[in-house]
């Protein structure tokens, strides 16, 4: 009955850890999913005001400059580059690889967990001396009192 309910707990906050983990990842596939397709022009701003200045400040800081001083129309176009190639990779790099779950490690933890509480509740059991056909039981009875 209680490795009944130890079984129970234990595949229940796996499937917890599991579905969490999941999102988790989920949510960080998306993050690169939006900054691979990111664009200036489809992003939001709260104000269209907003949006003006945004591109004129943007344009200049990554737009070409013309012998006129003026800045050509490329500045958003290199801006959603930056955005798509270096803020991803910087992105990337700082989540790193030891950030996302491996679910390949999930079962098995949780295989090893139940064995060691399984071991756990063994130790407390008492077991007869008959069990053992007449054997001596005292190097399991040091273990286990």
């Amino acid at each position: 009955p209680i490795y009944i309910c130890q079984a129970a707990v234990i595949m229940t906050i796996s499937l917890v850890c599991g579905r969490l983990g999941r999102k988790y990842v989920a949510s960080w596939r998306e993050i690169d999913r939006q900054l691979s397709t990111f664009s200036f022009d489809e992003s939001q701003c709260f104000s269209e005001d907003d949006r003006a200045t945004l591109k004129k400040v943007i344009g200049a800081w990554y737009g070409t400059q013309c012998e006129d001083g003026q800045f050509a129309d490329d500045g958003i176009e290199n801006f959603n580059m930056s955005v798509r190639n270096e803020v991803r990779q910087l992105f990337s790099e700082q989540l790193g690889e030891a950030a996302l779950l491996r679910y390949k490690l999930v079962f098995p933890a949780a295989v090893l967990l139940f064995i060691g509480l399984q071991d756990i509740q063994l130790t407390r059991v008492k077991v007869p001396r008959a069990h053992f056909g007449g054997a001596s039981a005292k190097p399991l009875d040091q273990l286990i009192y």
